[in-house]
């Protein structure tokens, strides 16, 4: 298992350091390509490259599926040699994307580009200048560093809203009194929270203009400017809602909906596509790399977690659900809609005055939550972990929100301490 140790330190490190330079992330990570199978029955075993995108390089190694463990060869002839190559190869990858990170320029390759270095076909690239004088150029140079799809097309939106307001789009012109007329501007077509977003896509795209040297920081307009918002509705649960949600007598059509909700909280509030694409428990936990941010998670599988996944149990996946859906939003987006209709069911008199209605009675649901959704399992596991007072930083660890360096050597206490917290959470759940 020395190998799988190795491996895994690589990626957990290459994600921790591109995260402190605030760069997009390029994930590596060791797979059996399951796609294609050979004729002698073995699958070829992969490094799969994510840079906004995904892509794979071949390693000349094939074995079947029950020769490989999820992280290394075993029961194979020639396991030592081929787990040596795979350390190998993943070291000289994770190398190269740290040295291409640390000149500061991994943000400006394209997929194909960074693919020719890790394979080694390369050693030098220059990635194409543009202007960045323009608000536009720089846009586009920021939206091209974002990992998640619906966060580069908000960016995009405020991106044509600029446009529109400012055809000279010059980064230099972007002063308070620009800030302030063009939330004016906004809010003849965009709520509070709406032309909030739209100020803070700027801010960041301006911050990152500013650590270029392209803008001078004496002249940064964000000082004086605040950006207002408006207060939503907190989506969480209690400790007794979740007991309520989770012991509910639901319809049968919900129940599903209901315990993936369930695992969701279950597993630290992990995002929808995140888990319906884990393919396997090792060591009596899962470790992803979070499609949104790029940072690598090791979640420890409770024994209610583990049921749920047994229940639900796919082909190829953890889960059934992308065994039927192609998308996962669209999943997500029939999940959001059945979680707000737990509730109270009852038929009442049809006071429709047509008389060809056949129905004579209709169906009425009253939602134990009527503002539940995906999202509110991660609210409510924060939420809750507060109330238990589990210490802030622990919180953040569990989320995501912690610090992440190369250099931390404490990563296992500091999972130690996330495992600790979530057995807590769910004991407090059974009292």
């Amino acid at each position: 298992m020395q190998i799988a140790t190795d491996i895994k330190f690589i990626i957990v490190s290459l994600a921790r350091y591109l995260h402190t330079q605030n760069q997009v992330m390029a994930a590596i990570k060791i797979i059996l390509d399951t796609r294609t199978i050979k004729k002698d029955g073995t699958y070829p075993i992969k490094i799969q490259l994510f840079h906004r995108s995904t892509t794979y390089i071949g390693l000349d190694i094939a074995v079947k599926k029950e020769q490989w463990n999820g992280e290394e060869v075993i029961d194979h002839p020639k396991s030592k040699r081929y787990n040596l190559i795979i350390k190998n190869r993943m070291i000289q990858a994770g190398n190269m994307l740290l040295e291409v990170s640390a000149t500061g320029s991994l943000n400006r390759f394209n997929m194909k580009e960074l693919k020719a270095m890790v394979d080694g076909n390369t050693t030098e690239i220059k990635p194409e200048k543009k202007d960045a004088s323009l608000i536009t150029e720089h846009f586009e140079r920021y939206i091209a560093t974002l990992l998640n799809p619906r966060t580069a097309a908000i960016y995009r939106e405020t991106l044509d809203k600029v446009n529109l307001y400012d055809p000279k789009n010059m980064l230099k012109n972007i002063s308070y009194t620009w800030l302030v007329d063009f939330d004016t501007f906004l809010s003849g077509t965009c709520g509070v929270n709406t032309r909030a977003i739209h100020l803070r896509n700027i801010r960041a795209v301006y911050n990152d203009a500013m650590r270029r040297k392209l803008v001078d920081r004496n002249l940064y307009p964000f000082w004086d400017f605040r950006i207002k918002k408006a207060k939503t509705i907190k989506r969480h649960l209690t400790i007794e809602q979740m007991k309520t949600l989770r012991d509910y007598p639901v319809q049968p059509h919900h129940e599903k909906y209901r315990q993936l909700f369930m695992l969701t909280f279950y597993l630290i509030g992990i995002n929808m596509v995140d888990l319906l694409r884990l393919k396997t428990i090792s060591d009596g936990r899962v470790e992803y790399i979070r499609a949104k941010t790029g940072r690598f998670y090791s979640i420890e599988v409770l024994p209610e977690a583990r049921a749920i996944f047994e229940q639900y149990g796919g082909k190829e996946f953890l889960l059934d659900v992308l065994d039927r859906y192609k998308n996962y939003k669209d999943f997500t987006a029939r999940m959001n809609e059945n979680l707000k209709e737990i509730g109270a069911l009852e038929w009442v008199k049809n006071k429709a005055k047509d008389p060809k209605r056949v129905k004579k009675n209709v169906k009425h649901i009253t939602p134990l939550f009527p503002d539940l959704i995906i999202y509110t399992a991660r609210k409510s596991w924060a939420t809750i972990a507060s109330k238990l007072d589990i210490p802030k930083d622990t919180i953040a660890m569990a989320l995501g929100h912690g610090t992440n360096t190369v250099t931390d050597d404490y990563i296992d206490f500091d999972m130690a301490k996330v495992d600790r917290a979530n057995r807590d959470i769910l004991k407090a759940m059974k009292s």
